[in-house]
């Protein structure tokens, strides 16, 4: 993998978005990149006022609702992303109302070409677990890809496609879903599984991001596997308007360092 950008050295305010259907905020959650202990990039969350998650927002509401939220989502994360401290990263979640909408895609491109945004530096996270054709994940991916963007593979090894997916969709990132990660440092067979997906993103130069990651043990682990991209609560919460960064003391928490790598490929 390339050269990652340094760290922002402090957390600045980023703005709240409001929809309105009702107020929502967005809140940052950052990626680490434990091998050169800094931030490799942000993941934009929407939360509703009270909530720490983000079933809260869709809770209650209908098909058409449901995607009228999603876009908003989106397009106020993209807003967010003209905040971006230093060089980071923004990873934005798609829906499956809008990778099902080339048109709700060519719109999302259009707003971030008007507020001049570096497509380098924005990830559109497509979830595994939403049930959507791949016919469909296929044309937005390859649509994003050709404006510059790069694509994750999220909650991968907790929804409906899986291997199948990624034989027709291969991404320039896979999110690894907490269920494998959480406890992986004392489950044989987590480890084995999360192995074969560490040979076989190797092998197709797909960078992987572990989710979930809330203990020492499972970041160790996991590193000495080879999977330096981690996220989770063990580095920082997401906060709303803020960048946050790790505390100094997480960093202990690296073990070892990853396996060769030689295979990934840089994210554009």
């Amino acid at each position: 993998m390339s050269a990652l950008p340094a760290p922002p050295r402090s957390a600045p305010s980023a703005p709240q978005r409001r929809s309105a259907s009702g107020a929502f905020a967005i809140a940052f959650q950052p990626i680490v990149d434990l091998d050169r202990r800094e931030v490799f990039a942000y993941e934009a969350l929407g939360r509703r006022a009270g909530s720490d998650g983000a079933a809260a927002l869709f809770a209650g509401l209908d098909a058409p609702a449901r995607a009228d939220l999603e876009r908003r989502l989106a397009r106020a994360a993209l807003r967010a992303a003209a905040h971006l401290p230093g060089a980071q990263r923004l990873s934005i979640n798609l829906g499956p109302s809008m990778l099902g909408d080339p048109i709700a895609l060519h719109e999302l491109h259009r707003q971030a070409q008007t507020l001049g945004l570096d497509g380098r530096r924005i990830v559109f996270e497509f979830p595994e677990s939403s049930p959507i054709a791949r016919s469909a994940w296929s044309q937005a991916q390859r649509l994003l890809r050709d404006w510059g963007y790069a694509t994750a593979i999220d909650d991968f090894g907790a929804g409906y496609a899986g291997l199948e997916l990624l034989a027709d969709c291969a991404p320039d990132l896979i999110k690894i879903d907490i269920g494998l990660v959480r406890g992986i440092a004392a489950d044989r067979a987590r480890q084995v599984i999360v192995a074969g997906l560490v040979s076989i993103a190797a092998q197709l130069g797909i960078a992987l991001i572990a989710e979930g990651v809330e203990t020492q043990a499972d970041a160790a682990q996991l590193k000495s596997m080879g999977i330096v991209l981690q996220q989770g609560y063990l580095y920082a919460r997401a906060q709303v308007g803020r960048w946050p960064q790790p505390a100094p003391e997480t960093w202990a928490a690296t073990g070892a360092r990853a396996i060769d790598r030689r295979a990934d490929r840089s994210i554009r």
